[in-house]
């Protein structure tokens, strides 16, 4: 499965554990948490090919419209006529504009027709992965369904950061057993173990395997 992705992301565990972030991957982390999360503590820098362009918290939102116009950019070079399929978060099980959902929303451009499809949502009260929930594609697709209000059609996955896959594996597996076509996913940060550019936009080959976990 193809992801396409704009965005380095060197978590903290790397940071502490492995060796610590040069700048510009610090800057990618806090891009990707205020993508997540439409907040953000003081300052990042993006470095766009005109110049540098400072983000200031109280313009946190600024992310998600640079990550809208890459999903953007990406749907209409490579996915035209694709809906958009926001990758579940853990509270889409009770919350009817779940994180994901709301996050999507708020980042694309208006002129921009692809449709936004919420048509995967987790049935189960999970705790998120960083909190010590399921990881891995065969943990998380029990727990996942696809609303029947939605007639199958090429879609695109969208999601904040991958980091092994698992959930857009099971999300992918649960939309083509309904009869939908996942064509590929477009996300903003792919967790990294080493340094790297942090903003690039790039892809890679997500494989099935690399979605499951070793127990």
């Amino acid at each position: 499965m193809k992801i396409h992705y704009l965005c380095a992301y060197y978590s903290q565990w790397a940071h502490i554990n492995l060796a610590p972030r040069p700048n510009e991957l610090w800057q990618s982390y806090k891009f990707c948490g205020a993508v997540k999360h439409g907040k953000m503590n003081g300052y990042l820098t993006v470095p766009f090919k005109k110049g540098p362009q400072r983000i200031n918290e109280q313009d946190a939102a600024k992310t998600r419209l640079i990550f809208g116009r890459f999903i953007a950019e990406t749907v209409r070079l490579h996915y035209q006529g694709n809906a958009l399929v926001p990758v579940p978060s853990k509270d889409s099980f009770s919350q009817d504009d779940f994180r994901s959902l709301t996050m999507l929303q708020s980042a694309v451009p208006d002129d921009l027709d692809n449709p936004i499809v919420p048509a995967v949502r987790f049935v189960s009260n999970l705790l998120p992965a960083s909190q010590g929930g399921l990881r891995g594609v065969d943990a998380v697709y029990p727990h996942l369904m696809v609303s029947e209000h939605f007639k199958p059609r090429p879609v695109v996955l969208i999601d904040d950061i991958i980091t092994t896959g698992g959930t857009i594996l099971a999300a992918k597996q649960r939309l083509e057993e309904r009869g939908f076509e996942v064509s590929a996913a477009i996300v903003c940060g792919r967790t990294v173990a080493a340094a790297e550019k942090a903003f690039f936009p790039r892809e890679f080959e997500l494989l099935q395997e690399q979605g499951e976990v070793d127990l």
